[in-house]
């Protein structure tokens, strides 16, 4: 089994052997052998404690406030020192800080002669032994997870000191109207719950210079908000419990760094801005436009969603990033609007520019008439007289020729007569092309009637 160790044995042997032993293996193995005076042997922090009866009296200590009369005030010296901002909610609007607070009161039942006592001038004792100010933070939110300090510093001349490391989270009003680029101010208010200004008093530093001072030395970390300066004032409320206490409200001053949010926001809304504006230059494709703004548009969308996470509801004015970016987006519906109408336009120009073009086609030999998507063919006039009239210069074979697309001819005949009979119009009679106006046939007006007719386009 492994033994103890046994520092005499390791300073004999490591130590002593050493040509030039380090300083502090020196303090701390002299310890171990320094003997004490002869005077000093019953001179020891428990011969203070049972001269004060700590033990003994420590009901009484606790119970009330260490006075011998009820009419003395207890003055509480206060100070606070912030030690680090470690977030600050806007959302939620909540104030996270690591800080440390120092009190000291009197304590008129606690007292020794240093002297008598080998010269100890203070003693550390639990701080469930004595009685303590019932200081309270009106801001916190959270109780803090931070076990407090167990333990309490008295003075021989009956000055009692209490120190506190805690992590706070209390509320703060936020004012993002110039967001990122803000700068904000979050109070932390001490006063005692129960006890009135007839019973305790408040002492604090107000030097605003050496208290910020304090708390720029006691930084230790650098987050996203900078430390600027503190302030400590006094009010006195007057309307706990019909008598008055006075409350000492620490106002911390810090400023956000802005470089983060100006990268993550306001860069790209105004990047997505040239976007917009650079798809002026896509050749004029309008499907491609109007998918392209609406792609940047709902970019624009997600980082307002983003900031809207960010920045509380409960401002009184709109933040100008709000604005900004409600003016970016407002720019690039107008410009996606734009771009459908001019789509829009483009399309029903083209439209009409096609009809007309089908109207323009028509030749000699054949030609179209539209109606509501219904269309007829039919043959020139001039080949329909050539049928009647036969050249005198033409040959049998010419003629025969002729005789066999008589059975064509004929069919093409019957499908336009019966297509004559047909109105295009409802309430107007067409004119047979075989008669005149007198009744009468020709073939010069049958050509004349027939040419007339032009393509419509409805």
């Amino acid at each position: 089994m492994r033994g103890t160790f046994d520092s005499a044995e390791f300073h004999a042997k490591y130590v002593l052997n050493m040509t030039n032993p380090p300083e502090y293996l020196r303090e701390y193995f002299a310890s171990f052998y320094d003997s004490p005076d002869p005077c000093d042997l019953y001179c020891n922090y428990d011969q203070v404690i049972d001269k004060l009866q700590l033990d003994k009296l420590k009901e009484k200590l606790t119970l009330s406030r260490p006075v011998q009369s009820h009419r003395i005030l207890t003055y509480v010296y206060l100070e606070m020192v912030i030690a680090s901002i470690l977030n600050v909610k806007a959302s939620e609007q909540l104030f996270v800080t690591h800080m440390w607070l120092y009190m000291s009161w009197n304590n008129q039942f606690i007292s020794w002669d240093p002297q008598k006592f080998c010269g100890i001038k203070h003693i550390v004792v639990r701080s469930d032994t004595l009685w303590k100010p019932d200081i309270i933070i009106e801001e916190m939110l959270e109780k803090d997870k931070i076990a407090p300090s167990p333990f309490l510093k008295v003075n021989s001349f009956g000055e009692v000191e209490h120190r506190i490391d805690q992590v706070v989270t209390g509320t703060c009003r936020m004012n993002v109207y110039k967001f990122p680029f803000d700068t904000q101010r979050c109070t932390i208010s001490f006063k005692s719950l129960m006890h009135s200004d007839d019973e305790i008093r408040f002492v604090v530093n107000t030097n605003t210079t050496v208290i910020s001072k304090w708390s720029h030395h006691a930084m230790q970390s650098k987050h996203e908000w900078r430390f600027v300066k503190m302030t400590v004032t006094n009010k006195t409320n007057s309307f706990y419990f019909g008598s008055n206490q006075t409350v000492i409200v620490y106002t911390v001053f810090m400023q956000r760094r802005p470089i983060q949010h100006a990268v993550n926001f306001l860069l790209p809304i105004f990047f997505f801005l040239c976007m917009d504006l650079a798809s002026y230059l896509i050749p004029d494709s309008g499907e491609q436009k109007i998918s392209f703004r609406i792609t940047v548009l709902l970019a624009v969308t997600v980082l307002q969603l983003i900031l809207h996470e960010i920045l509380p509801s409960s401002s009184d004015r709109v933040p100008l990033i709000a604005v900004y970016c409600i003016g970016i987006f407002f720019m690039m519906l107008i410009s996606l609007l734009e771009a459908i109408l001019a789509t829009y336009l483009i399309q029903k120009d083209s439209e009409t520019q096609d009809c007309r073009t089908d109207g323009d086609q028509s030749s000699n030999s054949e030609r179209t008439v539209s109606f509501c998507g219904f269309s007829k063919e039919w043959k020139n006039s001039s080949k329909r007289s050539s049928l009647h009239h036969t050249p005198a210069d033409q040959t049998p074979s010419d003629s025969k020729e002729t005789n066999s697309e008589k059975p064509e001819v004929s069919m093409n005949m019957t499908q336009e007569a019966s297509w004559r009979k047909t109105p295009m119009f409802p309430g107007r009679t067409r004119r047979n092309p075989a008669t005149g106006p007198d009744g009468s046939g020709g073939s010069t007006e049958a050509s004349s009637s027939s040419t007339s007719l032009q393509p419509r386009c409805f």
